[in-house]
């Protein structure tokens, strides 16, 4: 299994290019400043307003030799032209990322297919990966969570999209064989709670043939990261207690899980959304330039 560091480092040497989708803001402009010192890529930014004195600055300011020959200025006259636009380019060039902009209005640029981002079939998930030093081993594991912030309440054909997105994501950072745990309260099948018989039926597809990656279900929390736990609730299988990707029943249960990982544990973490052509990242506006930095790594190394 790749480590965090082998992850990042595979980012770092993509040679294609990252797009920032309105690039007129202080910290899009300070990620961006950073890329262009952490990978071999090109850095376009598309604002409605040119960018590139402010770039100098931040550069100054961060103390980054910036080589201006591998960044592209793209300006157009409204927002949803600068957006469609942004979502073309990295259609062609490799890395969405957004910036300074409203997500429902970056999201409708994403979802048009004349864009090229999104095709025929392509379902959008969100994947995010964790750095965690598992307790219990003693050694340092990736845990990937999918999906807290695009399909609220995914039905079982949805579901084996996500898992697939997710699964595909690991094996482009370097897993062979990606273990996935589908998460509910309990790890026993109760038809009170709908996502235990989800669980199931996906697990049996899996035992089958019918889904090719490795999912068990219905799996605790506990019994999914932890083989003490797994081995005192006697749970037989192969991804009990060794999980690298969680899969929740819904957006609330992912995204409560996603903010306890790094507001209450602080695990170190990236985000992007995976299941188009190529993965774009989706941060928040008030997330660190820090963060927008590793979440682009990580989909330049899944690229």
């Amino acid at each position: 299994m790749p480590t965090w560091k082998e992850v990042f480092a595979k980012g770092r040497e993509f040679s294609g290019g990252v797009v920032f989708a309105g690039a007129d803001d202080e910290d899009v402009l300070k990620a961006a400043v950073t890329l262009l010192k952490e990978f071999k890529g090109s850095v376009f930014l598309t604002s409605t307003t040119s960018v590139i004195d402010k770039v100098n600055r931040v550069a100054d300011d961060l103390r980054v030799e910036v080589d201006l020959s591998r960044v592209e200025e793209v300006i157009l006259d409204n927002e949803e032209d600068m957006l469609n636009e942004a979502v073309k380019l990295a259609s062609r060039k490799g890395v969405l990322a957004k910036g300074m902009v409203h997500t429902a209005k970056f999201l409708k640029a994403v979802f048009t297919k004349q864009n090229g981002l999104r095709r025929d079939g392509d379902v959008f998930s969100h994947l995010g990966v964790f750095k965690w030093n598992d307790p219990e081993s003693g050694y340092e594991r990736i845990i990937g969570l999918s999906d807290a912030a695009i399909n609220p309440k995914p039905n079982l054909e949805l579901k084996i999209k996500i898992i697939d997105n997710a699964a595909k994501a690991f094996v482009s950072m370097g897993f062979e064989n990606p273990k996935i745990a589908l998460l509910a309260a309990v790890e026993t099948v109760n038809p009170a709670m709908p996502e235990t018989l989800d669980a199931a039926y996906l697990s049996k597809m899996s035992d089958r043939g019918q889904i090719k990656w490795q999912v068990e279900g219905p799996l605790a929390l506990d019994n999914a990261v932890n083989r003490g736990a797994a081995e005192k609730k006697k749970i037989r299988g192969k991804v009990k207690g060794d999980a690298d990707i969680l899969i929740a029943s819904e957006i609330a249960a992912a995204n409560m899980l996603y903010k306890s990982f790094t507001f209450v544990a602080g695990l170190e973490m990236a985000g992007i959304v995976v299941g188009g052509r190529n993965p774009f990242v989706l941060t928040s506006r008030a997330d660190s330039w820090e963060h927008k930095v590793k979440s682009v790594l990580l989909a330049c190394a899944v690229v």
